[in-house]
């Protein structure tokens, strides 16, 4: 649950940010005040919202400053995700979403490894110190395909498999990730027809967490 408020842990205890009420959808940006990279036993940087502790993407944005950290060893993790708000269309997800931010990351970390290479520190490498996750679109209720027919399934599974074909031919070290399956039974447990509740969201991050793992 993203709050420090005991009232709305409190009163959305099911399904946390992802309940209905308005209460539970909102959030404050105290829960992000905290360097989570210095939690006992993390080792992995992150970077979540506009008050980043390490290494994703928010919005486009990434922290240079945290990024090229010369005195920080530990793997980062940059996870992409875009599909539908770019009407599924993975030409427009790949010109519009995809490239410009392959080709920020790697002139970033061109410009970090110029400090690194001048303190004769080991420098970044995408793929490898630098691991990158791309996910695909979710499946949606039949409510919502029949007004929105470009998040349906078949045109999301065009999509999803476009992308994953792009994305092997162009950014090999770059891992797809595809929770389709998981989105898919989990259509009858969520919001809106569109937003999943906690199982799934607990399950995906599960997921993500396992395979950030095995990399």
């Amino acid at each position: 649950m993203i709050s420090f408020s005991n009232a709305t842990r409190n009163f959305c205890a099911c399904d946390g940010q992802f309940g209905e009420a308005e209460i539970c959808r909102s959030f404050t940006n105290d829960m992000f005040s905290k360097d989570a990279s210095k939690v006992d036993g993390m080792n992995v940087n992150f970077t979540f919202s506009n008050n980043p502790v390490h290494t994703i993407f928010f919005r486009g944005v990434l922290n240079e400053t945290l990024f090229c950290h010369e005195d920080d060893k530990r793997p980062v993790m940059v996870y992409l995700q875009a599909g539908t708000h770019y009407k599924t269309n993975s030409s427009r997800v790949i010109k519009q979403y995809l490239d410009p931010s392959m080709k920020y990351l790697q002139n970033l970390v061109k410009k970090c490894n110029i400090n690194l290479e001048r303190l004769q520190r080991p420098l970044l490498e995408l793929g490898k110190t630098i691991k990158v996750i791309f996910s695909g679109v979710p499946a949606v209720s039949n409510d919502i395909a029949s007004k929105f027919p470009h998040q349906g399934i078949p045109y999301a599974l065009k999509y999803n498999s476009e992308m994953a074909a792009y994305i092997e031919m162009k950014y090999p070290f770059v891992v797809y990730l595809n929770l389709w399956n998981l989105t898919i039974v989990s259509i009858p447990r969520s919001s809106d027809g569109f937003h999943k509740l906690s199982d799934y969201n607990t399950m995906a991050a599960v997921s993500l967490l396992n395979v950030m793992d095995l990399l």
